[in-house]
């Protein structure tokens, strides 16, 4: 399958998510081209069921230029359901941890009662702490 899309996030020799106005895919590649989020990619690969939905596996991509990043989409009133899977979103919560693991930065945030499951984004990000507003790449 090819998809074209701009990435939205991208996870060194595992693989990226690439997204257009239709929605959002993850890809799993290996590959060590250099893509960031907002680059436009041609992607290729094999689709197959994922957790949530289908994912593009054996993938290959190439960059092709550079886009902008969709907007996100505000989930506050989600319950987790996966419907954005693979979708650039934002969730408001308070972040009651925060911990480094390898290049990833692990948060768990708490939205009323609910204790959202950890949830990680590049430790590039500046830390945070206290009341979160938003958190992006959450998916």
């Amino acid at each position: 399958m090819h998809v074209r899309g701009v990435v939205t996030l991208r996870s060194p020799g595992a693989g990226l998510v690439v997204q257009d106005d239709t929605g959002g895919v993850a890809i799993e590649t290996g590959e060590a081209a250099e893509v960031s989020p907002g680059d436009l990619v041609d992607a290729i690969g094999f689709p197959t069921v994922g957790r949530y939905a289908p994912i593009l596996r054996d993938g290959d991509f190439r960059r092709t230029g550079s886009g902008r990043l969709p907007a996100p989409v505000n989930i506050d009133g989600d319950t987790g359901s996966g419907a954005h899977d693979a979708e650039l979103v934002t969730v408001g919560g308070l972040l009651l941890d925060q911990s480094q693991r390898a290049d990833n930065r692990i948060l768990t945030m708490q939205r009323g009662d609910v204790v959202l499951p950890p949830r990680s984004r590049a430790a590039t990000s500046p830390p945070q702490s206290g009341p979160c507003a938003t958190a992006a790449n959450c998916n």
